[in-house]
Protein backbone atom coordinates (compact mmCIF):
# COMPACT_ATOMS: atom_id res chain seq x y z
CA UNK A 1 0.00 0.00 0.00
CA UNK A 2 1.51 3.26 -0.47
CA UNK A 3 0.61 6.54 1.44
CA UNK A 4 -2.14 7.63 -0.11
CA UNK A 5 -4.02 4.89 -0.42
CA UNK A 6 -3.29 4.53 3.62
CA UNK A 7 -4.84 8.35 3.98
CA UNK A 8 -7.61 7.05 2.01
CA UNK A 9 -8.37 4.46 4.32
CA UNK A 10 -7.52 6.61 7.33
CA UNK A 11 -10.23 9.23 6.51
CA UNK A 12 -13.64 8.80 8.65
CA UNK A 13 -16.42 9.09 5.70
CA UNK A 14 -19.16 9.40 8.95
CA UNK A 15 -17.43 13.02 9.93
CA UNK A 16 -17.55 16.20 7.93
CA UNK A 17 -14.83 17.68 6.92
CA UNK A 18 -13.82 20.06 9.84
CA UNK A 19 -10.76 19.56 10.32
CA UNK A 20 -9.03 23.06 10.53
CA UNK A 21 -6.17 22.79 12.62
CA UNK A 22 -5.83 19.42 12.83
CA UNK A 23 -2.21 17.91 13.17
CA UNK A 24 -2.32 16.81 9.46
CA UNK A 25 1.20 16.60 9.79
CA UNK A 26 1.05 13.37 12.41
CA UNK A 27 -1.51 11.17 9.88
CA UNK A 28 0.66 11.98 7.25
CA UNK A 29 4.19 10.62 8.64
CA UNK A 30 1.72 7.88 10.17
CA UNK A 31 0.82 6.75 7.11
CA UNK A 32 4.18 7.28 5.68
CA UNK A 33 5.45 4.83 8.26
CA UNK A 34 3.02 2.66 8.06
CA UNK A 35 3.64 1.94 3.87
CA UNK A 36 6.53 1.34 4.90
CA UNK A 37 6.18 -2.04 7.10
CA UNK A 38 2.95 -2.63 5.39
CA UNK A 39 4.10 -5.53 3.74
CA UNK A 40 5.57 -7.09 7.14
CA UNK A 41 2.09 -7.04 8.82
CA UNK A 42 -0.93 -9.23 8.67
CA UNK A 43 -3.91 -8.32 7.50
CA UNK A 44 -5.33 -8.10 11.32
CA UNK A 45 -1.98 -5.95 12.12
CA UNK A 46 -2.55 -3.69 9.30
CA UNK A 47 -6.94 -3.10 10.19
CA UNK A 48 -5.53 -2.12 13.38
CA UNK A 49 -3.04 0.31 12.28
CA UNK A 50 -5.67 1.92 10.10
CA UNK A 51 -7.67 2.49 12.84
CA UNK A 52 -4.87 4.18 14.83
CA UNK A 53 -4.31 6.38 12.07
CA UNK A 54 -7.93 7.25 11.57
CA UNK A 55 -8.02 8.44 15.59
CA UNK A 56 -5.20 10.71 14.68
CA UNK A 57 -6.74 12.12 11.98
CA UNK A 58 -9.80 13.21 14.37
CA UNK A 59 -7.61 13.99 16.98
CA UNK A 60 -7.37 17.86 17.95
CA UNK A 61 -4.71 19.69 19.39
CA UNK A 62 -5.54 18.25 23.00
CA UNK A 63 -5.70 14.85 21.35
CA UNK A 64 -1.98 14.93 20.51
CA UNK A 65 -1.79 12.81 24.06
CA UNK A 66 -3.56 10.17 22.71
CA UNK A 67 -1.31 10.10 19.41
CA UNK A 68 1.35 9.53 21.45
CA UNK A 69 -0.27 6.63 23.29
CA UNK A 70 -1.30 5.03 20.07
CA UNK A 71 2.32 5.50 18.67
CA UNK A 72 3.89 2.98 21.69
CA UNK A 73 0.92 0.75 20.90
CA UNK A 74 2.41 0.97 17.26
CA UNK A 75 6.09 0.41 18.21
CA UNK A 76 4.65 -2.72 20.53
CA UNK A 77 2.51 -4.36 17.72
CA UNK A 78 6.40 -3.85 15.20
CA UNK A 79 7.98 -5.08 17.87
CA UNK A 80 6.03 -8.13 18.28
CA UNK A 81 5.29 -8.41 14.44
CA UNK A 82 9.29 -8.04 13.71
CA UNK A 83 9.90 -11.10 16.14
CA UNK A 84 7.25 -13.51 14.68
CA UNK A 85 9.32 -12.56 11.61
CA UNK A 86 12.36 -13.67 12.84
Amino acid sequence: MNVADILTLMADTKVPSQRAGRPYALAVAFAQALSEISPKLTPLEMNMMIRFGRELCLQDAEGVVSALEAEAQIARIMRSSRSAGE
